[in-house]
C-alpha cells in the first residue's frame, strides 16, 4: 500500500532531519494526495491477486460494503480492487506497529473535508469488523477515497463521435504525453500523432486527416505545440465541414486540465473553449462558417499606394506558399483606412 509506505518512510525521513513539525505537516499534506492517486490506480501485474484466509476476506468484504453504504451506490471494480488491497495492507502495518502515531486535520485537503464524519464512522466500522485499532492517519486516507468515488462517480462518458488529438514534434514526444494524461485520467481519451524530425507538415497532415477519416469524427480536439500546426485547424475544419476546437503551445498542465474539463464538465466545444479560456489556456474554435467567410489582408502605408504595393510583394514572396487559400490581400490608401469603421 503506497499510502501507508510512503507515510511511515516519509514521516521517519523527516523528523529524523529535524524539520519542523508545522512544516513536516505541509510536506505530507502535499504529497499523500499524489500518492494516493497513484496507489489507488496503478496497475496489478497479477491477474488474479492472491486471497487471504476467508475470515478476513468476509471481513474485508464487508466493510466495503460499509462503505458503498456510505456513498449511497456501489463501486466499480477498478475501485473496489484498491480499496481491498489497502484494508489488507492496513490489517498488517497495524500488527507490526509500523504506522507512525501521527494524525492532524490539516493532513486532509480541503476539498475532502465534508467526508470527515463518513470517514470516522469506517474508522469505527473497522475497529469493529477487523479488531485492530485503526490509526487516526486512517481517516485522512478515507477522506481522499471517498471524495474520489464521488468524483469518478460523476465522470462523463467520452463522447465517440468527437476526436482528442494531440500532435507534436519529436519521435515520442505525443506519444509519451497522451499516454501519462491517459493514465492518471484512466481512460484512452487523448490519440497521438508523433512528428519526427525528418517526418514533413504534409505528411504529418496526411496522417491527421487518415485518422479523422477512419474514425469518423464530427468534432474535434486539436492540440499541438509549435510551428506550422497551428494551421491545422482552419484547414481541418474547411477540409472536413466540422468545429475544430485549436489548442496551440500546448503543455503536460493544460493537457491534464482539458482532460479533466472533458471527463467532470463538458465535451461541448463552445462552453470547453468559453471554460478553458476562463483559466487563460490559450483555444481557438474554428468553424466551417468561419472558414467559408475568407480571411482580407489589408495593406495601407501613409506614404503612399507605391509604398503599400511594395509591402504586397514582399508578402507575397515572403508567405504567399504559407497563406491559405481563402486569404486574399487588398491594398487601400491611407485615408480610406483611416475613414473605416
Amino acid at each position: 500500500d503506497l499510502f501507508y509506505s510512503f507515510l511511515t518512510r516519509e514521516y521517519v525521513n523527516l523528523r529524523n532531519s529535524n524539520v519542523p513539525p508545522a512544516e513536516t505537516l505541509a510536506i505530507l499534506k502535499n504529497k499523500l494526495s499524489s500518492i494516493f492517486e497513484y496507489g489507488l490506480y496503478s496497475r496489478d501485474s497479477v491477474a488474479h491477486p492472491p486471497r487471504y484466509g476467508d475470515q478476513i476476506e468476509e471481513r474485508v468484504t464487508l466493510l466495503i460494503g460499509c462503505v458503498e453504504q456510505v456513498l449511497g451506490f456501489s463501486l466499480p471494480e477498478n475501485l473496489v480492487n484498491p480499496l481491498r488491497k489497502h484494508f489488507l495492507a492496513l490489517i498488517g502495518y497495524v500488527q507490526r506497529g509500523l504506522i507512525p502515531q501521527l494524525y492532524s486535520s490539516s493532513l486532509i485537503l480541503d476539498r475532502c473535508k465534508d467526508e470527515y464524519d463518513n470517514a470516522t464512522l469506517l474508522c469505527r466500522k473497522i475497529n469493529e469488523l477487523l479488531h485492530i485499532q485503526c490509526p487516526a492517519t486512517e481517516v485522512v486516507w478515507l477522506c481522499l477515497f471517498l471524495k474520489e468515488c464521488r468524483h469518478y462517480r460523476q465522470r462523463i462518458d467520452a463522447s465517440p463521435d468527437c476526436g482528442v488529438i494531440l500532435i507534436a514534434h519529436g519521435a515520442t514526444t505525443a506519444t509519451s504525453q497522451a499516454q501519462y494524461v491517459n493514465r492518471v485520467l484512466e481512460r484512452e481519451l487523448f490519440s497521438a500523432i508523433d512528428m519526427p524530425f525528418e517526418q514533413s507538415v504534409h505528411d504529418t497532415l496526411e496522417t491527421l486527416t487518415q485518422m479523422i477519416q477512419t474514425r469518423q469524427y464530427r468534432r474535434l480536439i486539436l492540440l499541438v505545440d509549435i510551428g506550422s500546426l497551428i494551421h491545422f485547424g482552419s484547414t481541418i475544419s474547411k477540409l472536413f465541414q466540422i468545429d475544430v476546437l485549436l489548442m496551440p503551445n500546448i503543455t503536460l498542465t493544460s493537457l491534464l486540465e482539458v482532460g479533466l474539463d472533458l471527463s467532470y464538465e463538458t465535451s461541448d466545444l463552445p462552453q470547453l473553449t468559453a471554460l478553458l479560456q476562463s483559466k487563460n489556456i490559450p483555444c481557438q474554435l474554428c468553424t466551417p462558417q468561419q472558414e467559408n467567410g475568407g480571411k482580407v489582408l489589408v495593406i495601407s502605408c501613409i506614404t503612399g499606394m507605391g509604398t503599400a504595393e511594395k509591402i504586397k510583394k514582399v508578402l507575397e514572396e515572403s508567405f504567399g506558399e504559407l497563406m491559405s487559400q481563402d486569404t486574399r490581400m487588398v491594398i487601400l490608401d491611407y485615408n480610406e483606412v483611416r475613414s473605416l469603421e
